[in-house]
This record gives structure tokens, sequence and C-alpha cells, in this order.
């Protein structure tokens, strides 16, 4: 019945909020400043934007296969010493569509190395020593 489906609801929203969770304590293990600023933002915004939209459940779980699949990709990076790994091969795993994303990503990050002077590429409020 409905009381079912209500529970089962709020166990997806949990392990939604879990997830979220996850990506970002991943980001402050794997990204640097400013990256991680920018990465923390877009996931927000990834979430909101979904749920705003009024995403069906199935959407939700594809969007939740795919943030773990990233969680699991950049997990993996960070563990990797510098210049090994996948990465200059992710590109053509990408979709079209994904590809765009990074290709913009990488723009906005390009465009804040740039713009920062050193020591303001932080959120404000943040610790500097902060992992």
């Amino acid at each position: 019945g409905r009381g079912a489906m209500a529970g089962g609801a709020a166990e997806g929203r949990a392990a939604l909020l879990a997830l979220y969770r996850e990506v970002l304590r991943c980001h402050r293990r794997a990204l640097p400043q400013p990256m991680r600023a920018m990465g923390d933002d877009y996931v927000a915004n990834e979430f909101r934007q979904l749920k705003k939209a009024g995403a069906t459940p199935e959407q939700w779980r594809e969007f939740g296969t795919q943030w773990r699949k990233y969680v699991s990709m950049l997990s993996g990076q960070a563990d990797l010493p510098e210049g090994e790994g996948s990465a200059r091969d992710l590109p053509e795993a990408l979709s079209e569509e994904q590809r765009a994303q990074l290709h913009s990503l990488k723009r906005e990050i390009q465009t804040l190395y740039k713009g920062a002077k050193p020591g303001e590429a932080g959120r404000p409020g943040e610790p500097a020593g902060e992992k």
C-alpha cells in the first residue's frame, strides 16, 4: 500500500543523501582546491536539479549508479601515483554529453586558476589545512 511506497521513498532519499555525502568526502580526499569547491558546487547543483525536475524512480536509480561510478573512478585515481592510471583514456569512455561537460569543467577550472591569487582559491570560512 501507500505506506510501503512512502517507506521506500524515504529509504531512497536516505541512500541518495548518503551518496551525496560520499561524493563530498571523495572530493575532500582526492581533489585540490579550487577543483574541490567547483566539484562540490557541481554535485550539489546536479542533485538539486534532478530533485526539482521531479525525476522518476528509474531516473534516480540511474543517477545514483552514475555518481557511484564517479566515486569509484575518482577514488581509484586518487590512489595512483602521478602520471599513471587511465585518466588519459577516460574521454574515450565518456558519452558525447559527458565529454562536453568535462570540456566545460576544464574551461571553468582554467578560468579559475587564471583569476585566483595565491591562497584565495578555497571557500570563505574553510580552515586552511582541512583535508
